[in-house]
């Protein structure tokens, strides 16, 4: 499914008013631990013995060897930790971009939200109603899940939303605690995953700020097996899904900035998903040899927040967008992937 927006007929355009995002802050309830932390504070004494070895188990030099190799690995330095739950990390996303936008939780018509980790029933989307706190609110809320890349799905029902004139205002949330994707004894899955969560507020406007969306879904041929949320925890193919990242992803964002007919020197950003260093490395040397007029700003944030799921991309909009890195104006081109396996990308101005 390829959408060039930017050639549709519509009686209403969708216009980012604001981001949000979750952060380390003087919040008691957030805390960014090193690999070497993680080890020592979140594994079991007899995890620690199988990883380690009997006689080094609570060696810091043993830790610290193990810690280097799996950052050789992945590129991820440390990974930040939410104590409370999804819901209440959403909240914290939601209220920032609607304080930054200057909007009343009465003036939303739609609150949709995305997550794989997620209450269930009752709603994402109703618990951040709850949150914002306004009773007399009509909004109505609903939750949709597609692994990593539910962030960039849940922005395209928030457009939509809007293009078709349902909802004047729009807030998309998508909240991840990735970390309670596996348990902490499972070294080779636990080390990867961080928690975050972001804030999107459209809105009805006088210009368009997206120019296209690209969606793939790619279950055939074993796909549907390479990643897997288990009664254990997580289990992925790592080799087999690091493959289809060099190889269909990096196709499909190829084909969508044709399709669209944007000139790769003419993006400001790209922004990947951020599954391991690792993984963000081959992306940008095929994306360099498929895209070489491109020279842009390719964002690579894992190392400091870990893998958050369907939290990443609009997290690292939010943070470069309050940081100055992402400037008015400026083209950015995102791209999202994992189980199932999904695709979906899409470009807009800031």
């Amino acid at each position: 499914m390829f959408i060039n927006v930017r050639t549709m007929e519509a009686a209403h355009k969708c216009r980012i008013v604001s981001w949000g995002h979750t952060e380390v802050t003087d919040d008691p309830r957030f805390e960014a631990l090193s690999q070497a932390e993680f080890i020592k504070r979140k594994m079991s004494e007899a995890a620690r013995r199988q990883l380690l070895g009997e006689a080094e188990h609570n060696s810091d030099e043993a830790i610290a060897r193990e810690e280097a190799d799996w950052i050789s690995k992945t590129g991820i330095t440390r990974r930040v930790f939410f104590g409370g739950s999804t819901s209440e990390l959403a909240a914290i996303a939601a209220k920032k971009c609607l304080a930054k936008a200057q909007i009343l939780p009465g003036q939303l018509d739609v609150i949709i939200g995305g997550t794989n980790t997620g209450p269930g029933y009752p709603s994402l989307a109703d618990h951040i109603k709850l949150a914002l706190g306004d009773s007399t609110s009509s909004a109505v809320c609903w939750d949709i899940s597609e692994a990593c890349p539910v962030g960039a799905i849940s922005v395209f029902n928030g457009w939509s939303i809007v293009r078709s004139g349902i909802g004047r205002y729009v807030l998309v949330v998508c909240a991840e605690k990735a970390t309670t994707l596996a348990p902490a004894d499972n070294w080779l899955a636990a080390n990867l995953f961080g928690d975050a969560s972001f804030g999107l507020l459209l809105s009805v406007g006088d210009k368009e700020s997206f120019q296209f969306f690209d969606g793939h879904c790619l279950p055939f041929d074993g796909n549907i097996d390479k990643v897997v949320k288990t009664e254990h925890g997580f289990s992925q193919d790592g080799p087999s899904v690091h493959k289809f990242v060099g190889r269909e992803v990096v196709d499909t964002i190829v084909q969508a900035a044709r399709a669209a007919d944007l000139d790769p020197g003419d993006i400001d950003h790209f922004i990947p998903h951020q599954p391991s260093g690792k993984t963000l490395e081959l992306l940008r040397r095929k994306l360099q040899s498929a895209w070489p007029t491109f020279s842009g700003h390719f964002h690579d944030n894992v190392g400091f927040t870990g893998n958050v799921s369907g939290a990443s991309t609009g997290s690292v909009i939010s943070r470069k967008t309050e940081q100055g890195i992402i400037k008015p104006g400026d083209l950015v081109f995102v791209s999202t992937f994992g189980s199932g396996l999904s695709i979906f990308n899409y470009g807009f101005r800031a």
